[in-house]
């Protein structure tokens, strides 16, 4: 037994090596072939964060509603109902525009909103003013200062 933690010890040491190698740009084209990163640009004044993300999913990555819940952490109906909505809304397709930032679903996922977890990851992760965030999703600065402060209070 004690043979093994050594050995343990060795391999994480070494596995932190490697990741530590591994350059941003890496992890996310990595991240982006396993369709876990989301452009900032399929958000618009026409569709709720939400619905955009939906049909996003849908319609552009050509996953199922019940992947898609799986991957929220929603259920099926809610999806289903949500991606209606948005293709009532807005037939076409969502045309991502080339963007150099992305949105881990892991992030929207801790979070009931998406309009909340993509403003808190872009204010924290990214440093952007709420009128930087605010041209990138179509929503007012205030709308989204006021969302950000809910959310800060509520982790508190």
């Amino acid at each position: 037994m004690s043979m093994t933690i050594p050995s343990q010890k060795a391999n994480r040491k070494e596995a932190t090596e490697i990741l530590l190698q591994l350059d941003e740009k890496r992890v996310e084209q990595f991240l982006l072939s396993r369709n876990d990163l989301i452009p900032v640009s399929i958000f618009s004044k026409k569709l709720s964060c939400f619905e955009a993300l939906c049909k996003y999913l849908h319609e552009n990555k050509q996953q199922s509603i019940r992947q898609i819940a799986t991957k929220l952490g929603k259920s099926y109906r809610n999806i289903w109902l949500t991606y209606s909505h948005a293709s009532q809304k807005t037939p076409s397709t969502i045309k991502p525009k080339s963007s150099s930032l992305y949105i881990p679903l892991s992030v929207i996922k801790k979070q009931d909103s998406v309009l909340t977890a993509v403003t808190v990851f872009l204010k924290e992760r990214h440093h952007l003013s709420f009128k930087q965030i605010g041209q990138l999703l179509g929503r007012s600065n205030k709308t989204l200062w006021t969302v950000y402060n809910r959310a800060r209070r509520s982790s508190r």
